[in-house]
């Protein structure tokens, strides 16, 4: 396989079937839908905590991990940024030392820049937005706040069914 895609975090596991569990592929599902109630980052982290181990451990062999869901705008990119997120704090956390090595955060605002950079039709609900504000408060709980004060389009990091 070109790609080394052996892991795969389905977030809309009743929407899309597991297609490819028959030739090895490991899956992690979630039955999320696409609704301004659904939770994906919930406050004791236990889904953050289940991909980051699921990631970990395809990094491990080293193997790559998809992460989808239908439109791959919404839940799928919401995922990927917490995950950056907690990387990166981890790495701060390891590091021990806030100003040598504080360029190893990687806030809200970077993650949604970095992976706007690499998927420019992102496009996250205004929930979900506002959980990955929590999980960075909860990540970070020293800073006052981490975001400019106005984000430069950032109205079009919303979806239109917000």
């Amino acid at each position: 396989m070109k790609y080394k895609i052996f892991h795969v975090i389905n977030c809309a596991s009743r929407d899309i079937p597991d297609h490819f569990r028959s030739i090895g592929i490991r899956y992690l599902e979630f039955d999320w839908s696409d609704e301004e109630n659904e939770i994906i980052l919930d406050e004791k982290d236990k889904n953050l905590s289940e991909i980051e181990l699921f990631i970990s451990t395809a990094r491990q062999k080293p193997e790559n991990v998809l992460i989808t869901s239908v439109n791959g705008k919404c839940r799928s990119c919401t995922v990927a940024i917490a995950y950056l997120m907690k990387k990166y704090q981890a790495l701060l956390l390891i590091f021990n030392d806030l100003t040598e090595n504080a360029r190893y955060k990687l806030t809200l605002f970077e993650a949604i820049q970095f992976l706007g950079n690499k998927k420019p039709d992102l496009q996250l609900r205004k929930s979900f937005l506002d959980q990955l504000a929590q999980l960075e408060r909860r990540l970070f709980p020293l800073e006052r706040s981490l975001r400019p004060v106005k984000w430069i389009g950032a109205d079009s990091l919303l979806s239109s069914k917000a």
